[in-house]
């Protein structure tokens, strides 16, 4: 398990790379912005160029999860002192409907932003193989129901990997990082429980209604980090393309700690850290309302010639007329060259 670190960190990785590898990209379906760019399209292009340079031919397998699953909204006891204690404040973004486009489910919306950038990819580099999976589709899979379960019924020992491997405080008491959705208000708010025969049984404080069903009824909000090993394990991971603010979570050895906690069958992937970006003075985040994009192209050229941690836009968003409110809508046209 090694890690590589920005542009120095990519050149190193390039040369260990053979060209058939299965990537890594993951991100929330409820927006796009510079940030989820150079992770999921600059870097990647960054990288097969590099490999290219050194005569290995990018024939790479990239698996895009898009994480339907997902808190629509955080909510905790303290979001900004203990990230580990956090769940949905009231449902999944599986569940939400676009605002722009009310008749449009959230995901279906942003999953066809995300795609039209990442497939961008292919312009420059056609033999690779470009996959989107879904959460919700993975709900079946042996090993994803495995740890989801494991995950509701033991939150007290993620929480003691969280607070290991991690700067945060992690109250046990708070420890919460799976349960079901309800299937009558569609809020993930409540007390779920696996049976002794494997069942679940789910008591939603929203509505006050309670489910006793097969695992394979109900939808589920599912934590980021232990969510990761069942997609590593499942698709065969070699590489994970991430932001490097994940890094600073302690999610390195987390990944390894929860991968060797899920008995995961498969190698601990190596993970490429991207730098984290700015805007303003402030991280660039959807839910931090800082989520902005300036050309891809321009967002290449500003990235390969910096190799730092922060990635600061500020001069590139007063030269690019560019520069847009992604979450205005989409437009089919941001990500020609």
């Amino acid at each position: 398990m090694q890690k590589f670190h920005n542009i120095s960190g990519l050149k190193n990785l390039a040369k260990e790379l053979k060209g058939n590898e299965n990537i890594y990209l993951g991100i929330r379906p409820y927006g796009f912005h510079s940030g989820n760019a150079l992770v999921l399209y600059v870097y990647p292009l960054l990288l097969m160029k590099e490999m290219k340079k050194l005569g290995i031919e990018p024939k790479l397998n990239f698996f895009v999860f898009i994480n339907d699953y997902e808190q629509a909204k955080l909510d905790g006891p303290d979001l900004l002192n203990r990230p580990f204690n956090v769940h949905p404040k009231c449902t999944t973004l599986q569940q939400k409907m676009c605002v722009e486009f009310p008749d449009i489910p959230l995901v279906d919306y942003w999953q066809r932003v995300i795609e039209f950038y990442v497939k961008l990819l292919l312009n420059t580099f056609p033999k690779i193989n470009i996959k989107f999976v879904r959460n919700s589709e993975m709900k079946n899979y042996d090993v994803f129901k495995s740890a989801l379960i494991k995950t509701i019924k033991n939150p007290e020992e993620l929480a003691k990997i969280f607070k290991k491997y991690s700067k945060w405080k992690v109250p046990s008491q708070y420890a919460l990082y799976a349960s079901a959705v309800c299937p009558k208000c569609r809020m993930a708010r409540g007390f779920t429980e696996i049976t002794s025969k494997g069942n679940v049984t789910f008591q939603c404080s929203v509505c006050g209604s309670k489910h006793l069903s097969h695992y394979e009824d109900f939808d589920y909000w599912f934590y980021h980090k232990p969510l990761a090993v069942p997609r590593i394990e499942s698709f065969k991971i070699d590489l994970c393309i991430t932001g490097s603010d994940h890094h600073e979570e302690g999610d390195f050895e987390i990944r390894k700690a929860l991968m060797d906690y899920f008995n995961a069958k498969v190698p601990y992937p190596k993970t490429l850290y991207t730098p984290t970006v700015f805007l303003g003075g402030r991280k660039m985040g959807k839910s931090k309302g800082n989520a902005y994009t300036i050309k891809m192209s321009r967002l290449e050229k500003v990235a390969s010639k910096v190799d730092v941690d922060f990635l600061h836009l500020d001069g590139e968003v007063k030269r690019d007329k560019f520069l847009q409110y992604i979450n205005n809508g989409y437009n089919k046209n941001d990500g020609k060259q």
